[in-house]
């Protein structure tokens, strides 16, 4: 049975998340033909970014300048696309994460432990700001020397041929009209896909917050019980403060049991880690991930360094 809206995570500490996730289509999951009509037409624009994308660098000069600037937006446009795809096809799972905090807050809506979650959502509220403000800037520096020369296009302060675009793409200077498509199209894109990444690492971090705030509370559960019967545990004597003390046991192992689910639909959705990689696997990895980082300096250091010393001559001369 689909869960009603007001079943999800509807408090102060969520409302950024909720706007992220309800631009992107993926916040109410009861299914209608406009939800399907916006969403398939979000696919559709990241879908046609990202082939365009990859053919430009597949068909961009073999120079390392041009490819290294095709990069900075290839690869953020491959990563949240599959972002995106990925939030999209786990649907089901990220209902039952929101159903689960939803619950925890109710559940310890008038007890102390409310206390902790508030703790830990607070920071991921402060997260979710901060990585939407980097994003939206970093799309503010790539969006504005476009808009800064079509300003100066308009005042007849620079020509046509001048005009700059976010992502490089020759054809679209060559006809007037073409370039303002293609100019309104790359702003849509870039503006869903900087959504769709601070929608996802932003709920990336709200859930591994709530996941350690469950873990605190089971912590602070058994010190709190600990402090309160320290000299009581060896002077168990009636059946029923048996009874009590094993219900408490009892309750504690549930909660933890919980939280250890919460964790596993966390990572189903996240993937945060892969058992299946063993130690050598995964040194070799990050050895492979140094050795490239290295050869790409090594190659802008002795490119520099040639430069620079081609510069001396002139210099010199």
């Amino acid at each position: 049975m689909l869960l009603r809206e007001e079943r999800y995570v509807d408090n102060e500490y969520y409302v950024y998340n909720r706007l992220l996730f309800r631009i992107l289509g993926l916040w109410d999951y009861r299914t209608s033909f406009k939800q399907l009509f916006y969403v398939c037409f979000l696919n559709i624009l990241i879908v046609v970014g990202s082939l365009n994308q990859i053919y430009y660098l597949i068909m961009s000069e073999r120079k390392l300048n041009s490819i290294a600037k095709l990069l900075e937006t290839t690869l953020p446009t491959l990563c949240f696309g599959s972002c995106y795809y990925n939030l999209l096809s786990n649907g089901g799972i990220m209902k039952k994460i929101f159903y689960r905090i939803n619950r925890d807050w109710d559940v310890l809506a008038n007890k102390p432990e409310l206390t902790i979650l508030k703790k830990y959502a607070d920071v991921s509220s402060f997260c979710t700001v901060t990585i939407a403000i980097n994003f939206y800037l970093y799309v503010g520096f790539l969006i504005f020397p476009s808009l800064i020369s079509n300003f100066q296009y308009i005042f007849g302060l620079i020509n046509e041929n001048e005009l700059v675009i976010p992502v490089v793409i020759d054809y679209a200077k060559k006809n007037h009209m073409l370039y303002y498509i293609v100019l309104s199209f790359q702003y849509v894109v870039i503006v869903i896909l900087c959504t769709v990444g601070v929608a996802n690492y932003s709920m990336f971090i709200a859930v591994i917050q709530h996941a350690c705030a469950l873990f605190n509370i089971v912590e602070w559960r058994v010190n709190e019980r600990f402090k309160k019967n320290l000299h009581n545990f060896d002077n168990i004597n009636s059946s029923i403060e048996l009874a009590e003390e094993n219900k408490w046991i009892v309750d504690i192992i549930e909660y933890y049991t919980k939280a250890i689910e919460f964790v596993s639909l966390f990572g189903k959705i996240f993937q945060v880690i892969s058992f299946e990689v063993t130690k050598t696997e995964g040194l070799t990895n990050i050895c492979y991930v140094i050795a490239c980082l290295l050869v790409i300096y090594a190659y802008f250091y002795f490119g520099q360094k040639l430069i620079n010393h081609n510069d001396n001559v002139f210099i010199t001369l």
